[in-house]
C-alpha cells in the first residue's frame, strides 16, 4: 500500500513499500507527480484517489527506486542527461535485482514486472536559468513551482522549489545519507558548491527528500553542508559498497547523517 501524508495543503508525501518517496503537488488548476517510486504499485490508481486534476509525472533523476513507477503512466518527463540512466535502470538485469528484493520482504511483484516495456520518458526543455541552472517555472493554479537541474546525484537530476510553502524537494541530491558514489554521480566539491548555490537562491524554509519521510528545517541543511569540508572528507573513512569503486564517508554530528562519495573523484 502506497502511504500518503499531507505535509502542506496541496502537497502530499507518497511512500511506497519498498520505502522510498514521491510527492503529488496539487494546485486549483494542474497537478504534478515529482518521482513514481518502484513500480510494484500501481502509483496512478492511488494518485487519483487524492487529485481529480490532469497530472504531469517528472522524474528527479534516472534511478530505478524513482522512475519504474513510470510504467503506470502514459507520459512523463527526465532530464535528457538522465535518459540512459533510465533505459539502463528500467532494463530486465535491474528489474530482476528489484522484484529479488521486493520478495525478501515479502511483497507481490506484478506478474509483468520482469516482460512489461517502460515507456521513454520526455526530454524535459527548460528555458530559463536562476543561479546558473538550467529552469522552468510553473503555476498549478494557485502553487507555483520552479523545477532547477542540479548536476550531483546525477548528471540530470531535478530539484523543485514550492514557492507558498518554502518548501524544496530535494529528492535524492540531498538525504540524510546522500550518496554521491554511483559511477554517474559528480564530484563531491562541485556537488557541494551546488547545492550551496540552490540554498542560498530561494528562501527556503523546510525540506523533504526521498528516503526519509521527515520534514527538515532549512538550518538542518545548511549545517550538513557546512559541515562538509575539505578537510572531513580529506578524512573520510573507507565503506565497502563496491569493490570497483573506492568509497567513502563522512559520519556528520546529527544522529544517523552520512555522506558517502567516490573518493577518486574528490581526489581529482
Amino acid at each position: 500500500m502506497i502511504e500518503a501524508r499531507e505535509v502542506f495543503p496541496g502537497v502530499h508525501h507518497l511512500t511506497d513499500a519498498m520505502g522510498v518517496s514521491m510527492t503529488l503537488l496539487q494546485g486549483a488548476g494542474r497537478a504534478m507527480l515529482f518521482d513514481t517510486g518502484y513500480g510494484l504499485e500501481n502509483v496512478r490508481e492511488r494518485v487519483l484517489e487524492l487529485t481529480d486534476r490532469e497530472v504531469d509525472v517528472v522524474l528527479s533523476h534516472g534511478h530505478h527506486d524513482h522512475i519504474l513507477g513510470a510504467r503506470w503512466f502514459g507520459r512523463t518527463y527526465l532530464s535528457e542527461e538522465d535518459l540512459e540512466e533510465y533505459r539502463l535502470r528500467t532494463g530486465r538485469a535491474q528489474r530482476e535485482k528489484v522484484a529479488a528484493q521486493a520478495a525478501g520482504k515479502g511483497l507481490t511483484v506484478p506478474g509483468d514486472f520482469l516482460t512489461a516495456v517502460w515507456p521513454e520518458p520526455v526530454a524535459l526543455k527548460m528555458g530559463e536559468r536562476i543561479c546558473g541552472f538550467e529552469s522552468l517555472c510553473s503555476d498549478l493554479g494557485d502553487l507555483k513551482i520552479t523545477l532547477m537541474k542540479v548536476p550531483g546525484h546525477t548528471p540530470g537530476s531535478l530539484i523543485l522549489y514550492i514557492e507558498k510553502w518554502g518548501l524544496m524537494l530535494t529528492a535524492d541530491n540531498w538525504n540524510p545519507c546522500t550518496w554521491l558514489w554511483f559511477p554517474s554521480a559528480i564530484p563531491a566539491r562541485i556537488w557541494r558548491e551546488n547545492m550551496k548555490r540552490v540554498m542560498a537562491a530561494f528562501p527556503v524554509r523546510w525540506v523533504l527528500c526521498s528516503h526519509d519521510g521527515r520534514l527538515f528545517s532549512r538550518d538542518t541543511v545548511d549545517r550538513y553542508l557546512q559541515a562538509l569540508t575539505d578537510e572531513k572528507m580529506n578524512q573520510a573513512e573507507r565503506v565497502r559498497l563496491d569493490e570497483r569503486i573506492d568509497t567513502r564517508q563522512v559520519c556528520l554530528e546529527r544522529e544517523g547523517m552520512r555522506f558517502v562519495f567516490d573518493w577518486r573523484k574528490f581526489r581529482r
